[in-house]
């Protein structure tokens, strides 16, 4: 039996020996020292040995992080049973409707991407239109269909929400632009 100090540093041990392109691994590592950390009982002097970047990330956009996650209030409708977990596009697009999970763990092609429903293989890029058949690019949606997509507010919530998820499942997660929070503007 060891004490939970010992535990948690050989957490923060094995979270350094992960490859960073485990990010399943990691992730996990991540959620027991979270709990750790929910029970209270560890000494609060260990958390300078695991600092993350999305805890420095946090700490530096606290205002900006709180004012976002104001914004969103989980007050979108997919179109099926569990409506928190994902957003399905109202209209087709070239392929199919496009399906946007929550907590998708897959970061290919964007986060937020989007699965069609009628092959989840296929994916679509959010931000640039691309989509992609087995990580291939294959197609590409119409400039419009995405303004139209940036533009829904219910698709705006879940877009947050999601990447809220990955900046604190993945932490180390290399993100393309400087600010993930940072969304698309809306146009007219």
């Amino acid at each position: 039996m060891v004490s939970e100090e010992d535990y948690y540093e050989r957490l923060y041990i094995l979270w350094q020996f992960c490859d960073p392109a485990e990010k399943d691994t990691i992730a996990n590592i991540n959620l027991l020292i979270a709990e750790l950390n929910e029970w209270g009982n560890l000494d609060l002097q260990l958390n300078h040995i695991y600092p993350t970047d999305v805890e420095t990330y946090i700490q530096k956009n606290k205002s900006k992080i709180n004012k976002e996650e104001n914004k969103t209030n989980s007050n979108f409708h997919g179109n099926d049973f569990d409506q928190s977990l994902h957003f399905i596009t109202a209209l087709a697009g070239k392929i199919s409707k496009w399906e946007f999970h929550k907590t998708d763990s897959d970061f290919f092609p964007s986060i937020p991407h989007g699965h069609a429903i009628t092959n989840p293989k296929i994916k679509l890029d959010a931000y640039r239109g691309y989509i992609y058949k087995d990580n291939k690019q294959y197609d590409r949606e119409k400039r419009q269909f995405i303004i139209d997509l940036w533009n829904d507010i219910k698709f705006r919530n879940i877009a947050r929400e999601t990447i809220f998820y990955y900046l604190r499942t993945f932490p180390h997660f290399q993100w393309r632009v400087s600010d993930p929070l940072r969304l698309p503007r809306q146009r007219r």
